[in-house]
This record gives C-alpha cells, structure tokens and sequence, in this order.
C-alpha cells in the first residue's frame, strides 16, 4: 500500500490530506496552464485521543472527521495522496554495485540490504527504493546509489484506512519530507553538487530535519522538539500566558545570513 513513493502520485490533481495531533487538513491543488493554483484549503480539530505521536490510532473516527469536513466545505474531489511523518520511517542511502540488473537489484534491495537497517520484522513492513543513478566515490569506484525507505505496515494501512473511510481513493501514501522536498525542487536546483541544504520542517511536537544535496536526503533525523516545546520555553522565560507565548513565537523570524559577507544582506526578513 505504501503507493507512488517517489513520484507523489505524478501530475493529476490529487487532494492533499495532512494529518496531526491537533488538526485534520486537506488542500486541493489544481493544474493552471504552466502553473499550480490553490482551488481549495480547509481544516478541523483532530478527535481527541485520535491520534498520538504521528500515529493514527482511531481511523474510522478520523475517516469519518474527515468525510465530514470534505461535506462541509463541498468538496467533492475523490483521489487523494497522504503523507507520513519521518519518525516512522527508516531512510538508507545505499551504495551498491553499478552493473547490478534490474530483478538483482530488487532482491539485493529488499531481501539483502533492507534487514540490515529496519529494526522490525520483515514482513511487517513496506519497504519501497529509487536508484539514483551511478556516482563516482572519492577513491574513483563507481556505485550506483538506491534511496531505500522502510515503514511499519500498520502505519501505511491506518493512513489508507482513514482515507477510505472519508471515500477517498488513495493514490499516493508517501514520506511527509520528500513531499516538502519535491515542493522546493525548483529552489533546489539553485545549488551546485557540492552543497548541501539543510530543510528544518518544524511540527507541533517534533521537528523532522533533512540535509539535501542535488535534491537528495542523504540524511534524516526527528527530534522529540516542535512549536508546543518552544511556546512554553518562551512563555517560562518571559512569564507571559500560553496565548500570548503563542502569538510571540508566530512573530518571531529567523535572521538570513549572507555566508561569504558574515552579515545580514538588505531587506533580510529577520532584520525588522
């Protein structure tokens, strides 16, 4: 079930639905000539106790949230992709033979390498892979990279779970930072093969951070830290109510620095 991994379900219009702790949302975006437009956003509470630590625990009750959502906002679009948090989610850079054929490349993939890296049962997960192409290592060997990624079953089938209960199809079940990544894929191809960009996806209780270089994650990481955390450190070091740490931490912006100058270039959004 974990479908359409790397390519997000391709081009078609698919509705969004992203899944949290606090809220259900769902985003319709739709193709306009050369560009995308936004033809629809809505969101709601999450049902209390529904959901915990990125994992869905009551999926007919989300489904059903959801169904009621798309209702009240008369949205009537049916294909629907979904996105993973990466703390669920075991992501290899593997670096393999470059002649490898096809059929030996799978079973090199997922009857070899995977159960070095997953740390659960086999086939309790979904596992899917991308080649990357062939690279050359720094003493000249050639090696063809795989992106190899690993989830528990259970979490893939409550998310497709929940979406057929709302009477969606669902087309793309993905991890949530390559869907950030191929969001930012035009910014991406700004930066050359030696650089590396560092993608920080704050969430509400965790942060899923992503080092980036030519547009792929050579390494993932989720801390235990989101907005909740930080609204109450500020709301502890300035003695202020949660509302009003809330507010001070949406207005808070993060100073750009110009790395070759060591200062802040004008009009730098975190200079006001």
């Amino acid at each position: 079930m974990f479908k359409n991994l790397f390519s997000g379900g391709g081009r078609n219009n698919l509705l969004g639905v992203d899944l949290t702790p606090e809220l259900i949302s769902v985003v319709l975006m739709k193709q306009q000539g050369a560009g995308i437009k936004l033809a629809n956003y809505a969101s709601t509470p999450m049902p209390v106790g529904a959901m915990e630590d990125g994992r869905v625990l009551d999926p007919i009750a989300v489904g059903s949230t959801l169904r009621q959502l798309l209702g009240d906002n008369r949205i009537k679009q049916s294909a629907a992709a979904g996105a993973i948090p990466g703390r669920e989610a075991i992501v290899r850079l593997l670096r393999l033979p470059p002649d490898l054929q096809e059929d030996e490349l799978r079973d090199t993939v997922l009857n070899q390498e995977a159960e070095l890296f997953i740390p659960f049962p086999r086939d309790e997960a979904d596992i899917d892979y991308q080649p990357l192409g062939i690279q050359v290592s720094p003493d000249g060997t050639e090696e063809m990279e795989v992106l190899l990624v690993a989830v528990p079953r259970e979490i893939v089938d409550n998310y497709a779970e929940v979406l057929n209960a709302a009477g969606l199809e669902a087309k793309s079940i993905e991890l949530s930072s390559f869907a950030i990544i191929r969001s930012i894929q035009d910014q991406l191809v700004q930066f050359g093969p030696q650089e590396a960009v560092a993608l920080a996806a704050i969430g509400v209780e965790s942060t899923e951070i992503d080092i980036i270089v030519s547009g792929i994650p050579q390494f993932t990481r989720t801390i235990g830290i989101g907005t909740a955390q930080m609204q109450e450190v500020l709301g502890q070091a300035l003695n202020v109510p949660a509302s009003t740490a809330d507010n001070l931490l949406k207005s808070i912006k993060l100073p750009l620095v110009d790395v070759d100058l060591g200062e802040r270039p004008a009009g730098n959004p975190g200079s006001s």
